[in-house]
Parts: structure tokens; sequence; C-alpha cells
């Protein structure tokens, strides 16, 4: 990014997000892919509102269902992975009443899931397995990351991220 003329005008900042050290109206865009989670999808539309300037943008990427009716196993395994997901509708809602003008939204490929993300982890769960092989709560953690990546496998057509652009209302 030195390069690009845009160091000029982007400054990325790393925080706590959970104690946001910044002041009210500070920002033009707050960007967060696949981590709101973290404080909860509703209690950041909340908490980071406060940080955008006026008509200021919130980018953020959030676990959605995508079709209805899901079957049991991925929505047991979400209840408990991730209570908090809902559909794009129940999301949308949520930003409104927190403020917000959607924009766009748009579900993001699973493409993007496997590259960036499941390939990379199951490879490396069989290279952990082997060298924790002996020890249980390992092998035990290994398990439930190849469970989310085989139920994702198997029910990727029922929720995915999805991609929300929001912006503040005056």
């Amino acid at each position: 990014m030195e390069d690009n003329k845009l160091t000029a005008i982007v400054k990325v900042e790393k925080a706590d997000m959970k104690a946001l050290p910044y002041a009210e109206g500070q920002f033009d865009v707050v960007w967060s892919e696949g981590a709101i989670y973290i404080i909860g999808f509703e209690n950041g539309l909340k908490e980071w509102r406060k940080f955008l300037k006026e008509k200021g943008i919130l980018v953020v990427t959030e676990l959605t269902w995508i079709k209805e009716n899901p079957p049991q196993e991925p929505l047991d395994f979400w209840n408990n992975a991730y209570p908090e997901a809902d559909t794009i509708e129940g999301n949308i809602r949520k930003a409104e009443e927190h403020g917000y003008k959607v924009i766009d939204t748009f579900v993001l490929p699973e493409s993007g899931w496997w590259q960036d993300y499941y390939i990379p982890l199951e490879n490396r769960i069989h290279i952990l397995q082997e060298k924790y092989q002996h020890v249980q709560e390992a092998l035990n953690q290994l398990a439930e990351a190849q469970m989310e990546i085989d139920l994702y496998r198997n029910y990727s057509e029922y929720y995915g991220y999805v991609f929300y652009l929001l912006q503040k209302k005056s």
C-alpha cells in the first residue's frame, strides 16, 4: 500500500473492539470483515455507530442464514456456536433499527470459505492431529474444527457470510 496514493488518505487501525479508544464521529468508514461476531452483530451496530461521521459507512460481514428451513444439524451447530446468526432480512431490520440505511448486501461466494479458510484449515488439522495425537483436549478442538468444515461441505446452501454495506442515518 505504500506505493499507492491511498496511503495519504487511508489509515488502518488495530484496536480492541470491545473497548475502542476513539472519539465519537471520528471515522468516515468502519470496516470489519468476519469479526463483528466477537461482540455480536447487533451490539456492533449499536456501539460502532457513534464512531462514524454523519453519513459515515459501516462495512461488516456476518454469518447469516441464507436459505429458509435449514436442516437440524447446521441449525444445532450454529445455535450453539453463534446463536445470534440471523437471516439477511433479520439483519437488515436490526441495521435499520440502529439507525442505518442499508446500501447493499450480498452473499460472499463459497470459494472464499474454501480457498481462504477451510482448505488451509483442513490441511493444518491433519498435521496437528498427528502432532497432538496424545493430547485429548487438542484432538477435541481439532475435531470440532473438522466438524464445522464438514458441516459447510454438506450445508453451504443454507448459510454463509453476507457482506453488509450500511450508512449512518442523520
